[in-house]
């Protein structure tokens, strides 16, 4: 801080120059009127100082949050994301055929009890009815609330809350998602992107190519890769929030940046190309583990190591075991893949199947 002061040493300072200046005063007894006055002073300069130190944290982009980051940001038409509620759709299954099944608007689902402790809700967006004959609907459904951590891995959303006779089962497919949900953009993000557009003001350099691909919201990775086809192209590859960029993204991305780059320049936006990873686990848990609760957990890990898996990153199989252990786990081999994973820079890391078998159940070490 710039003014470090407590209200003390403040007081303490007025003391010392009261008795330089005014050496016949000799009485600063608390209870006495001049030293109340002093108090009160070091009190108003104190809060002055607090003051002062918020003004110059936050006169500059890379101290600045908040409200104030959002007045420096704007000056150069940078806008904090707001945050959003995910859409997606969710199987609905019976094991029976007979009569109709109504699905109301707003009906309650939930996933189980994920690895942070959490379950998730969400409502259907619209009523359905499941026609005599037809054992399963797939039906639009909204996030309780906002942000990306309803941005779920499939098969986690299992659980009717809203009574719903005639339903045996629900489940959320891979790629389910139809827009991903978004948290309030953060302080770290938008100092990212204020840097990016001011490096754009010389011209279409690759900053300003990542700056146009991360002013559309959802955006997660951008990749630039110049001259990717050859000379006069640009190839832009990007990742959501949740995985893979929808088609919606990548129109919009496409319509920024070509209402942006030079003349005569051939932009190319587009996912990057899967790298499918199938993945085989073998687990030795410790005696006290509830296996069902571990492999759940185990899936969801998995989920996430290649949801944030950067474009072009290699599968370092020591990362990933790294990153999936827990506490249960006496030992996790790989059975497959047995080697390292190779990703050029247009690719990205992508799960295929999982399985995951428990070899052992054994004492504690």
């Amino acid at each position: 801080m710039l003014f470090d002061k407590t209200e003390n040493e403040i007081r303490e300072e007025i003391f010392q120059e009261v008795r330089k200046q005014l050496p016949q005063i000799t009485h600063f007894n608390e209870g006495g009127v001049l030293r109340g006055f002093i108090e009160i002073v070091a009190r108003f300069i104190k809060v002055i100082y607090d003051l002062l130190n918020v003004v110059f944290d936050n006169a500059f982009v890379q101290t600045a949050s908040g409200v104030w980051l959002d007045m420096k940001c704007a000056e150069v038409n940078i806008y904090r994301f707001e945050a959003r509620k995910t859409r997606g759709k969710v199987v609905f299954e019976r094991d029976s055929t007979e009569g109709n099944v109504n699905i109301p608007k707003g009906t309650l689902i939930s996933s189980r009890t994920m690895s942070d402790g959490k379950k998730y809700q969400f409502f259907t967006t619209s009523s359905f009815v499941l026609q005599e004959g037809q054992t399963s609907a797939i039906v639009e459904v909204e996030a309780e609330l906002t942000g990306t951590a309803y941005n779920l891995p499939p098969y986690t959303i299992t659980e009717i809350i809203s009574p719903l006779p005639g339903i045996d089962r629900i489940y959320n497919l891979p790629d389910w998602i139809v827009q991903p949900g978004l948290d309030e953009e953060s302080d770290e993000s938008m100092r990212q992107r204020y840097k990016l557009a001011w490096q754009s003001v010389s011209g279409a350099t690759l900053s300003a190519y990542e700056s146009w691909a991360r002013s559309v919201p959802g955006v997660n990775q951008v990749a630039i890769i110049p001259v990717g086809r050859g000379g006069g192209t640009v190839d832009v590859v990007i990742t959501s929030v949740s995985g893979e960029a929808s088609d919606e993204i990548l129109v919009s991305v496409k319509q920024v940046i070509d209402d942006r780059k030079p003349f005569g320049v051939d932009v190319y936006v587009y996912r990057p190309e899967p790298v499918i990873i199938d993945i085989s686990l073998s687990l030795v848990l410790f005696s006290y583990a509830d296996e069902s609760l571990v492999i759940q957990n185990i899936q969801e890990k998995v989920y996430n190591y290649f949801n944030a898996m950067a474009i072009g990153k290699d599968f370092v199989l020591s990362e990933f075991i790294t990153f999936i252990r827990q506490k249960e786990t006496k030992d996790i081999k790989i059975l497959s893949p047995q080697t390292n994973v190779i990703v050029n820079v247009k690719q990205i890391a992508k799960l295929g199947t999982l399985s995951i078998e428990i070899e052992d159940v054994t004492g504690e070490w």
